[in-house]
């Protein structure tokens, strides 16, 4: 066990890409064997689907020869995805394993679980609870509007998808504020340079610890979390120690 381990910190660039390439094919291969059975269940998922907005007096209609077969390639795809999302999840794991300290296996872990409990409560929140609320409230909107609704079948399944990826992923923000949180990233702390030129650089930060900036003058929220991954991702093969062979100058 012992020797498994020191082989895998000791891995070469090489073996790190053949390593990444086995996963990734696991991963598709999972994804591609999930699509088709998901396809042959997509015509009673569809169903389901469809069948909340019918409690509520929704009609539906196709406009197009395609676009019933295509909503069930787009529910058989997103069947797939949530199959195959706890392999992937475990593949990532394993993959930044042997670069991570112990306590930040045990962070990852725990983030990677929590975070996909919490994206599958979401999307059961919004099938529960936010589709009725949203469809029945709708068409009570429109009740004593003179226009009848004809409503696709496309645009339909496209708002109960993108619904249910959008409370999905507003579920899983608490995870990954306290994953980003424990990580640490710019920090101002009390005392320093930056802090004191922090209205200068027109700086936002958490004013309580771990004290993190959230915006400046030149990055916005958004280029920060990308700095923070590229920063995770450079201190996770640091630590590993795993590249101590480099290829000469020429």
């Amino acid at each position: 066990m012992k020797r498994k381990k020191s082989s895998e910190k000791n891995m070469t660039l090489s073996g790190h890409l053949r390593e990444l390439r086995r996963r990734v094919i696991i991963c598709v291969i999972c994804l591609v064997v999930s699509f088709f059975i998901g396809l042959n269940f997509a015509p009673e998922l569809v169903a389901i689907l469809t069948g909340i907005g019918e409690q509520y007096g929704y009609t539906y209609i196709f406009i197009a020869p395609q676009e019933l077969l295509m909503q069930y390639f787009s529910v058989a795809m997103l069947a797939s995805v949530c199959i195959t999302l706890p392999i992937l999840v475990y593949q990532i794991w394993a993959f930044v394993r042997p670069g991570l300290r112990r306590n930040e296996n045990i962070l990852l872990i725990a983030a990677l679980i929590f975070g996909l409990i919490c994206f599958v409560l979401g999307v059961l929140f919004a099938y529960k609870i936010m589709m009725p609320f949203m469809l029945y409230f709708l068409m009570d909107l429109s009740a004593g509007s003179e226009i009848a609704a004809s409503i696709s079948v496309q645009s339909y399944m496209s708002f109960v998808l993108s619904t249910f990826m959008i409370f999905g992923i507003i579920f899983e923000l608490p995870v990954m504020s306290v994953l980003l949180t424990q990580l640490g990233f710019l920090k101002v702390l009390k005392g320093s340079g930056m802090k004191e030129d922090a209205d200068g650089y027109e700086i936002r930060y958490h004013e309580h610890a771990p004290y993190e900036v959230l915006t400046t003058r030149w990055l916005n929220y958004g280029e920060v979390l990308t700095l923070k991954g590229v920063e995770e991702m450079v201190e996770v093969y640091y630590n590993s120690r795993q590249y101590n062979r480099r290829i000469p100058p020429v």
